[in-house]
């Protein structure tokens, strides 16, 4: 009689302690959830926030070639009205040609540093989506 209630008392702790144990681990995994939701969440944030930089970035450096192709086109013109505009035309020019091939450089080296930090590189600049605010200046870049 005593080997029987003593064996039911184990067998009722060692349920109790099943019982136990699976809240325990069932509190564990609902934990290791949340915390991986909140590593997700924190790395959305911060690709967001690189995206959002490389965007502002592209499109300063955007201005600036603008900016650039509309000096060339103007020096351009100055040397079709003037004979002697021609050499200063070229001169200029060429400038303008090794800016422009320089913002392009520029817009490559800060869209593959973010990209490589994100892990996610753009194979194609073209597909890169520019909005380009009409009110500020090129210049506000180059004063930063």
């Amino acid at each position: 009689m005593m080997c029987s209630s003593t064996l039911q008392l184990d067998e009722d702790r060692a349920a109790s302690h099943a019982a136990e144990l699976k809240r325990v681990e069932k509190h564990a995994h609902e934990r290791a959830a949340q915390a991986a939701e909140e590593v997700r969440a924190e790395r959305d944030a911060e690709r967001e926030r690189l995206q959002r930089e490389t965007d502002e970035q592209a499109a300063r450096l955007a201005l600036q070639q603008e900016a650039a192709e509309m000096m060339a086109r103007r020096v351009r013109e100055a040397a079709e009205r003037t004979p002697q505009g021609v050499d200063q035309a070229h001169s200029q020019g060429n400038n303008g040609r090794a800016e422009q091939d320089g913002l392009e450089r520029q817009v490559a080296d800060v869209s593959k540093s973010h990209n490589e930090a994100e892990g996610s590189p753009v194979e194609n600049m073209d597909e890169i989506e520019i909005d380009v605010d009409p009110t500020s200046e090129a210049s506000e870049y180059k004063q930063k």
